[in-house]
C-alpha cells in the first residue's frame, strides 16, 4: 500500500505538502523565524523528490500493466509473435500450453481480423506474499459480423478473464496463465476458435 502511494500515485502526499509549503510560506512572513525558513524550504523539496521518484521508479503493478498494454498493441495490429513475447515460457492454461497457444493466435490471425478484438484492463493486483506473482482482471470483447453465439448481422461476445503473471528468471513480468471468470468454465482454446 505505502509502496503503490508512494511510487504511483504520490500526488496524495505532494498536495498536502503543497498546502503545508503555502501555510508555512504565511508563517513566515508573519515571523521570519529560521526554523520556518528551513521547513519553507524542505516541504517543495520533498514533494519535488517524490515525484521524481515515483516517474523513475516502476512498481510491479506498473509493469504488468506496461505487458498488458503491449499485448493490446499486438493484438490491435496483428501481430502473433508480438503477443508471444508477453506469454511465460511456462505458460499453461486449461490443458493450452505456450506452443498450443501460439499455433491457435495465428490460426485466429489467418482466419479473423484481431482488431475487432478489444481488452480493457480491470484491475492489477501483486501477490504480497509471493513478489513473483500476479493477477489482472481483464474484459475482452470481440466484434462479429456474425457470431453464432448471438443472433443478428453483427454481434459482440464479452468475456472476463484473470490473467496470471509471473515475473521469469530475467526479470520481466509474462502471462502465465488464463482463466475464464465470466461466462464460467469457458476456455482459451474454445476462445480462440471462435474468432472468425
Amino acid at each position: 500500500m505505502l509502496k503503490n502511494l508512494l511510487f504511483e500515485s504520490p500526488y496524495w502526499i505532494v498536495a498536502p505538502l503543497l498546502i503545508a509549503t503555502l501555510v508555512v510560506a504565511w508563517l513566515f512572513i508573519q515571523r521570519r523565524g529560521r526554523k520556518t525558513l528551513i521547513l519553507l524550504l524542505a516541504l517543495p523539496l520533498v514533494a519535488i523528490g517524490l515525484v521524481v521518484l515515483a516517474t523513475i521508479v516502476q512498481t510491479d503493478r506498473e509493469q504488468v500493466r506496461a505487458s498488458w498494454g503491449r499485448v493490446e498493441q499486438a493484438a490491435a495490429a496483428g501481430t502473433t509473435p508480438a503477443v508471444m513475447a508477453e506469454i511465460s515460457p511456462a505458460f499453461s492454461a486449461g490443458g493450452i500450453d505456450r506452443a498450443d497457444l501460439e499455433t491457435n493466435l495465428q490460426r485466429a490471425a489467418e482466419r479473423a481480423d484481431l482488431t475487432a478484438l478489444r481488452f480493457v484492463l480491470l484491475s492489477v493486483q501483486v501477490d504480497d506474499d509471493d513478489d513473483r506473482s500476479a493477477s489482472a482482471i481483464v474484459m475482452a470483447t470481440y466484434s462479429t459480423q456474425r457470431s453464432p453465439l448471438i443472433a443478428g448481422p453483427s454481434s459482440n461476445f464479452t468475456s472476463r478473464w484473470q490473467v496470471d503473471y509471473r515475473k521469469d528468471g530475467d526479470g520481466q513480468w509474462r502471462i502465465a496463465d488464463a482463466k475464464s471468470i465470466s461466462p464460467p468454465g469457458l476456455n482459451l482454446r474454445w476462445a480462440l476458435r471462435q474468432i472468425k
